[in-house]
């Protein structure tokens, strides 16, 4: 069985902070208006984000998990 932890489960700040500046230099251009990096890796650097928005969802529902309880 698990037990909640008596500290609060939180996203680490540095590493939120890290795939924000990676999401702001996805949306570079260069001066011709090409994007700096390959549209391969702004889609990878775009799906970090969007799981790391699905886990921040996750991790505030107190309510998440909850259903395993029930057995």
């Amino acid at each position: 069985m698990a037990t909640k932890s008596a500290k609060p489960a939180k996203v680490n700040a540095e590493l939120e902070n890290l795939i924000a500046d990676e999401l702001r230099n996805a949306k570079r251009k260069n001066t011709d208006g090409s994007y700096v990096m390959s549209l391969t890796d702004r889609m990878k650097i775009i799906d970090r984000a969007l799981k790391m928005e699905g886990i921040k969802a996750k991790v505030t529902d107190d309510t998440y998990g909850s259903g395993f309880k029930d057995d």
